[in-house]
């Protein structure tokens, strides 16, 4: 499975750590990560066109892991109602522990 994480970063000066520690967890599970805190641009980018590379880099994942503070992003928000929309497995890490979202059929 391919899994994409979600989380603060605006404003977050330990985000790097923070993706780069839940990505090692998911693929310890065996699952594939996308991690948009790895992402690199040759040029600036304003906030849109960064959301928008995101949400593409969504569309190839099977779920989405929202973890840390993702409530206080808009970001992560919108990664999340994204992810519903497409009908994308969710999960929501609790202390550690990983919380799948029931899908409404």
């Amino acid at each position: 499975m391919t899994v994409y994480i979600s989380s603060a970063i605006t404003n977050n000066p330990n985000y790097k750590m923070q993706f780069d520690d839940m990505q090692k967890c998911i693929e310890k599970q065996g699952h594939d990560v996308i991690n948009p805190a790895l992402f690199s641009f040759k040029r600036k980018l304003c906030y849109e066109e960064i959301m928008e590379f995101c949400l593409k880099a969504l569309d190839t994942a099977d779920a989405i892991v929202m973890f840390g503070n993702w409530q206080k992003s808009p970001g992560a928000n919108r990664e999340l109602g994204y992810a519903l929309g497409k009908g994308l497995k969710v999960y929501y890490e609790y202390e550690g522990d990983f919380i799948a979202h029931e899908k409404y059929d």
